[in-house]
């Protein structure tokens, strides 16, 4: 008989095989990993599709696990591409998230389905959205000293998304993300933003950090040496090994995590 323990902490960033070459295991895999590992809600954000939502949200309340469908869009901003959290908050956001993916395939499709500013800024209500990751336009200004256009943008979603506004803290440390990290807490401190903490799942447990290395590697045509990411907590990890991480890798946080997660 497993021994399940309940974990406080929610996956809000979470990619399945419907990340094509970015994410490992099926929406079925994920809810039973969520349901072994004690998580009572999460949400299923992959990149630039919603084609994992229905499966996955069967999966979850098969296991009684609340599902959250989300999406990391990607987002384009004069001619950048950047990558940014979406979650559906009610019905009415639902509706919306698919009016963005139904213009970001059919009328803004250049490699990837784009979604523009002004369209996230038209359709934003019943949705919830957070800073991202460091592929994220406000992340990536900071890590780039950009600090100037980061606040505008920061600015700019905090009063069209108001308190449905997230600061996206992750605990990695790859490509300066620490960095970046630090000065969007002082800045969402400052404004009155709440923060939240997610792991960027890429991958259900860590074990299969192999498989992803390899489905990483094919998409970026390099060896599986060269494959995956440079730090290992891109899994859905439980309470207990985010303090760890946190206390070895990201100290600064350690007064803070709790009331993020």
């Amino acid at each position: 008989q497993e021994i399940i323990v309940p974990q406080s902490y929610v996956p809000l960033h979470m990619h399945s095989e419907f990340s094509i070459g970015d994410g490992f295991g099926k929406p079925s895999y994920l809810a039973e990993a969520l349901k072994k590992r004690g998580f009572k809600a999460a949400a299923l954000t992959d990149h630039g599709t919603l084609g994992g939502a229905l499966e996955f949200q069967k999966a979850c309340l098969e296991n009684d696990i609340k599902p959250i469908i989300g999406c990391e869009i990607y987002l384009k901003i004069a001619e950048e591409r950047f990558h940014t959290t979406v979650l559906v908050k009610n019905a009415v956001g639902w509706k919306n998230l698919l009016k963005l993916h139904n213009l970001a395939v059919r009328d803004n499709f250049y490699y990837k389905p784009l979604v523009l500013l002004d369209e996230l800024v038209l359709y934003s209500e019943g949705l919830i959205i957070t800073t991202g990751c460091i592929s994220a336009p406000i992340l990536k200004w900071f890590k780039e000293d950009k600090d100037e256009q980061a606040i505008l943008l920061f600015n700019r979603l905090h009063e069209v998304f108001g308190e449905d506004f997230y600061a996206e803290i992750q605990t990695h440390d790859i490509t300066d993300n620490q960095k970046a990290m630090k000065k969007l807490f002082n800045y969402a401190t400052a404004k009155g933003v709440k923060c939240i903490i997610t792991t960027d799942s890429h991958y259900p447990y860590q074990v299969d950090k192999k498989y992803h290395d390899a489905l990483t590697a094919i998409a970026w045509k390099t060896t599986y040496d060269e494959g995956g990411y440079d730090d290992d907590c891109f899994y859905l990890m439980q309470d207990h090994e985010i303090k760890t991480k946190i206390e070895s890798q990201a100290n600064w946080m350690v007064p803070y995590y709790q009331e993020w997660m």
